[in-house]
């Protein structure tokens, strides 16, 4: 990724979800319009790609045909939007360089929305590189980034891994699939049991790294 130690973490609702995760490597890709819909989970500013604050009594030139109208608008935004085109799968992107070795520790509770089950996935190059080999098996194309919280002026340049700082709490490490439709949604990239563990209530348990010399930066251990 960019040098720095990370763990990436799944959060699911459903245990089974978890356990498929680990046992047969199930991910699950939403479309991204559900996730600008969802007014519990969504973010407005997911595909818009620029902004701007109008001020009370500006001016909007509107062309309709060969007519100019001109019409005095109230104060607002005026917003452009992409279409939201995609599917994503998102993972809790944890940088171990925030922890010191033996330092407990708990996972936010910020991310319960998301689940109360999560994959802790301690080995995430080799988790990226299978994603990246099943997918190009199979012929789909797939990006994947962490995601960035500092949205540019005006959202120029804003790409689909730029989200607005409001969900910085997620630290979100991002799989995306640029296709309009696709025949399914899960995708299994083969067991990962070898580099992952399962935690059934995440709140109730607390972590904390300890190296080993097969993981010598990432080896997670639970403490109930």
């Amino acid at each position: 990724m960019d040098g720095n130690k990370y763990i990436l973490i799944r959060f699911n609702h459903e245990l089974i979800h978890s356990t498929n995760l680990v046992n047969q490597g199930e991910i699950y890709f939403s479309k991204i319009s559900d996730w600008t819909s969802n007014p519990e989970r969504g973010d407005k500013y997911e595909t818009i790609v620029s902004y701007k604050e109008i001020e009370s009594g500006s001016i909007l030139t509107i062309f309709k045909g060969d007519k100019e109208i001109k019409i005095s608008v109230a104060k607002g935004q005026m917003v452009t939007k992409i279409e939201d085109i995609g599917y994503a799968c998102s993972f809790y992107l944890l940088n171990l360089k925030n922890h010191k070795i033996d330092e407990n520790f708990k996972l936010p509770t910020e991310m319960q929305k998301y689940g109360k089950t999560c994959v802790i996935i301690f080995n995430p190059e080799e988790f990226i590189n299978l994603c990246r080999k099943h997918f190009e098996s199979i012929g789909i194309p797939l990006f994947y980034q962490k995601v960035n919280y500092n949205l540019p002026i005006n959202f120029n340049d804003k790409d689909i891994f730029t989200k607005h700082e409001d969900f910085a709490i997620e630290q979100e490490f991002r799989f995306y699939i640029p296709c309009e439709k696709i025949d399914k949604r899960i995708f299994s990239i083969g067991p990962i049991k070898s580099f992952s563990i399962v935690l059934e209530d995440y709140l109730s348990a607390v972590l904390k790294f300890a190296p080993t010399s097969l993981y010598p930066d990432a080896n997670p251990s639970i403490i109930v």
